[in-house]
């Protein structure tokens, strides 16, 4: 279930390891709904998608005031132990990094229905405390969480 690469030059074609994946949206959903249930909202509420702070790396956000923000007060972030750090994302025509210390965005392997071009992601913004699932651009570069089979 990983990413595969086509081009028969590449000598590597299978981008996860052995018995490791991409996540399917549909896990990143699971992930999300486990942490809400289970008390990781910023506030400490099991309703709605505050669980930014909780994921985000206690380093490297952009200073923010927005309260339940990875970048507010970052000492409280990470109570999850995922660590996600901002480390932006590069535009996939222009190789152009933005947005490092702000967002971090990770790779799900979920296409985006009826727009082939477009793949799902997850998106933590320093300035928000909920996750975003959006869908970007196959040549994007974000970064890649692997799960265990």
């Amino acid at each position: 279930m990983g990413i595969h690469d086509t081009d028969p030059n590449t000598l590597n074609k299978e981008f996860a390891p052995e018995s490791w994946h991409v996540p399917t949206d549909a896990e990143w959903t699971t992930l999300e709904n486990h942490l809400i249930a289970n008390g990781f909202n910023y506030d400490d509420t099991t309703i709605g998608n505050k669980i930014n702070k909780a994921i985000a790396s206690t380093t490297g956000w952009n200073i923010s005031t927005v309260e339940g923000g990875p970048g507010n007060e970052q000492s409280g972030n990470n109570s999850s132990g995922f660590n996600a750090f901002p480390v932006g994302s590069a535009s996939g025509y222009s190789g152009e990094f933005s947005s490092e210390g702000y967002q971090a965005l990770f790779w799900t392997s979920t296409v985006v229905a009826n727009a082939s071009y477009l793949v799902h992601n997850r998106t933590l913004s320093g300035g928000s405390s909920e996750m975003w699932t959006n869908g970007n651009y196959k040549p994007s570069g974000f970064s890649v969480r692997l799960v265990k089979d």
